[in-house]
């Protein structure tokens, strides 16, 4: 554990919440890129993401992890092939005092996220980090142990 703690440090890793988000169908939000590494978490239901370069959307149940190291821009989607309202234009009016909750869509079916991010330093890049794929997908039932 001392390496990856060598690595931390010396990435001087940082982050923390923006907000949590409680959608109904119709939705999707449209997330640009970004200088710092974005994660969502599925609290609740389901949802699609869909980014460039990954030609199908990929579904996300409730549990499930998804980290962009490299801010990669993706949107997050009820349906695979909805559509995305940006970011900026969810946030506009809504409270983010105490992370949320934003809310928005229709009355169909609910989802919860947990939007948050890490940031750390890019001018001296580790090369662990700079080796990282553009998207972690980490499935709510590979954390369980079943034996």
């Amino acid at each position: 554990m001392d390496v990856l703690n060598d690595v931390l440090r010396s990435v001087k890793l940082g982050g923390g919440v923006y907000f949590r988000c409680e959608f109904a169908s119709p939705w999707g939000m449209e997330i640009k890129p970004t200088p710092v590494a974005e994660f969502h978490i599925v609290v609740r239901g389901s949802c699609w993401l869909r980014m460039a370069g990954v030609e199908t959307p990929i579904s996300l149940q409730g549990g499930d992890l998804v980290v962009f190291p490299h801010g990669d821009a993706h949107a997050l989607l009820d349906r695979p092939n909805g559509d995305a309202t940006p970011a900026e234009e969810i946030l506009e009016g809504q409270n983010l005092e105490n992370y949320g909750p934003v809310t928005f869509g229709g009355k169909g079916l609910p989802a919860t996220l947990l939007c948050g991010y890490f940031q750390f330093d890019r001018s001296n890049l580790h090369p662990l980090v700079a080796a990282l794929p553009s998207l972690i997908h980490i499935r709510g039932t590979d954390s369980y142990d079943f034996a």
